[in-house]
């Protein structure tokens, strides 16, 4: 089955170091009005470590809204910077499960 879904915001990020140690990181995330969907992730959206992110079965990172309040409240300054590509509202592990398919703009991503 083929879902419909709303994004509460589209995000890419390009390289960057994290303070202290400098490991490379791609989790800052600047917001965009529109991305192009690859088999390896967003155009122009990096990922520092690509055993972990990007390519076919991780090519998009989505994180509910939901959590995000939690995460504040546990980490206020990782919370402030980490954005993922696709967060969304009513879109979490309690309604979505692997394999389904949502149509988003003119992508068609399925859950891996």
């Amino acid at each position: 089955m083929l879902s419909s879904l709303t994004l509460s915001g589209l995000f890419i990020g390009q390289l960057a170091h994290l303070p202290g140690d400098g490991t490379p990181t791609g989790m800052y995330k600047q917001p965009v009005s529109e991305a192009w969907a690859t088999v390896d992730g967003l155009r122009g959206d990096v990922q520092a470590d690509r055993r972990f992110h990007g390519g076919p079965d991780k090519a998009v990172h989505h994180y509910p809204a939901e959590h995000y309040t939690r995460l504040v409240a546990h980490t206020p300054q990782a919370a402030a910077a980490l954005r993922k590509n696709l967060p969304t509202s009513g879109w979490d592990e309690t309604t979505v499960c692997l394999g389904d398919c949502y149509q988003v703009g003119e992508a068609v991503l399925q859950v891996t």
